[in-house]
């Protein structure tokens, strides 16, 4: 292989590489917001027989009842990180769903409501 061959090669590598991160990364904003406004839990995403199931956080290490975090799982940078991902997508629905969350409009969970084995929680319903 010859030196021009092998420069194809790592491009296209390189390129492949490129459209799998954005993909894994559309993957995992898009994934987290459904679980983050209700439209799915985190239970019925794990079961579902996707073989690439992408979240912005580990669901292993899920630790309910942190006051940090809005929606079980999803902390408050994680909104605030979606809301500027949805912005530079122009999905400004999703960005406006997230905030009232992030405002308290959309979510009354209380830390110990939730138990730490819990995954069918969802917000309330506007």
């Amino acid at each position: 292989m010859d030196r021009d061959e092998r420069f194809m090669d790592d491009l296209f590598d390189d390129i492949n590489r490129s459209d799998w991160e954005e993909r894994l990364t559309r993957m995992a904003f898009n994934n987290t917001y459904r679980v983050a406004i209700g439209e799915i839990t985190l239970g019925e995403l794990m079961d579902s027989n996707d073989p690439e199931i992408a979240l912005m956080f580990n669901p292993q290490d899920v630790i309910y009842g942190n006051e940090k975090e809005l929606v079980p799982g999803i902390t408050r940078a994680m909104l605030e990180e979606m809301i500027e991902y949805f912005i530079e997508t122009e999905e400004y629905e999703k960005c406006a769903k997230l905030q009232k969350i992030l405002d308290g409009r959309c979510s009354s969970r209380e830390p110990t409501e939730i138990s730490k084995n819990s995954t069918a929680w969802k917000p309330p319903r506007e």
